[in-house]
């Protein structure tokens, strides 16, 4: 997908989502969802769930308290949040999903010259065949699992996986630090928004 620039609260935020996510065709009663968060990021000051609760029900998803009444799971891994040296921009925005020592490293120097930025890995995991009387999937703390212990579970229930990565770095030095964070959970809701295809 491409990178584009947008005015989230009169800041201007860098996005880009790495690929496009196509689900197979449900009606609006199959349309529900789980959402899992994982921080990585070990920031508590950026709170990504509501910003996806508002992407998925832009797309007239619901989402639900329990895996098993849902035919959409996502699960969202938040690497990193915090201050971005200018040089690694650039480096950020081309990465792609999977873990690196560039996304988790946060910044050495806090100085004038650092934007802050987002980055998420998402894995959708989508029913091939929507649910049948009685087709449960334990109710599991998701948060706790490897990537490697989820792919079993969905496989083994015939789920379909899709992976991408959102970054979000907003190009300002000078607005308060909960604008910056809002600007960037605004551009994260139009990037899954528009990352999700019927």
């Amino acid at each position: 997908m491409q990178k584009n620039a947008s005015q989230a609260s009169n800041i201007n935020v860098k996005t880009r989502s790495t690929s496009y996510i196509y689900f197979s065709p449900m009606s609006l009663e199959e349309r529900t969802v789980y959402i899992a968060i994982k921080n990585d990021a070990d920031n508590v000051d950026f709170n990504l769930r509501p910003w996806l609760v508002q992407s998925l029900e832009q797309k007239s998803f619901r989402v639900v308290d329990h895996i098993d009444e849902a035919n959409i799971v996502l699960r969202a891994n938040l690497l990193r949040v915090g201050k971005v040296n200018p040089n690694d921009i650039e480096e950020l925005l081309d990465s792609e999903f999977g873990n690196s020592t560039q996304i988790l490293s946060p910044a050495l120097e806090q100085d004038k010259h650092q934007y802050d930025g987002v980055v998420i890995d998402l894995q959708y995991f989508a029913r091939k065949h929507l649910r049948q009387a009685h087709q449960n999937i334990p109710r599991l703390s998701m948060e706790h699992l490897s990537d490697v212990q989820l792919l079993l579970i969905c496989n083994s229930a015939q789920w379909e996986r899709f992976q991408a990565r959102i970054v979000a770095i907003a190009m300002d030095r000078s607005s308060s630090h909960e604008k910056v964070y809002a600007a960037l959970g605004e551009a994260i809701t139009q990037a899954n928004t528009g990352m999700i295809k019927p």
